[in-house]
């Protein structure tokens, strides 16, 4: 882990600035290993990006190097954000339940209303 990583690490939270700041370091540790990486939507609260195949050992060294321990964090801080957590809300709302607010709060919902939470993400 980079002294960089570690510092935004110290506190034990993520700052959006400090996420933002880490995936910078991690994209740059990518470019001097060749690899650019592909960015796919960085207007959300989560970077969705993409790099190819070929790079993937870089990646394990970068990510753990510069954004790993953050990136883990920072999902962690959000969860109520997330992409699954809005499918289990959408679920509940189509099981006619309205929706708490926190993702515990939803996974208490959905194992009440006797939803396995697999079933949310198959069409």
């Amino acid at each position: 882990m980079s002294a960089a990583q570690a510092a935004a690490m110290a506190d034990g939270k993520v700052t959006a600035d400090e996420y933002q700041a880490g995936f910078r370091r991690y994209q740059s540790c990518m470019k001097k290993a060749g690899w650019d990486l592909i960015i796919s939507d960085s207007t959300g609260y989560l970077i969705k990006y993409s790099f190819p195949t070929a790079g993937t050992k870089d990646d394990a060294r970068c990510y753990a190097l510069e954004f790993g321990a953050i990136d883990d964090a920072w999902q962690l801080e959000n969860i109520d954000r997330s992409d699954t957590t809005n499918t289990l809300r959408q679920c509940l709302v189509t099981a006619g339940i309205t929706p708490r607010k926190t993702r515990a709060e939803i996974d208490d919902q959905l194992a009440a209303a006797g939803i396995n939470p697999q079933s949310c993400f198959t069409h």
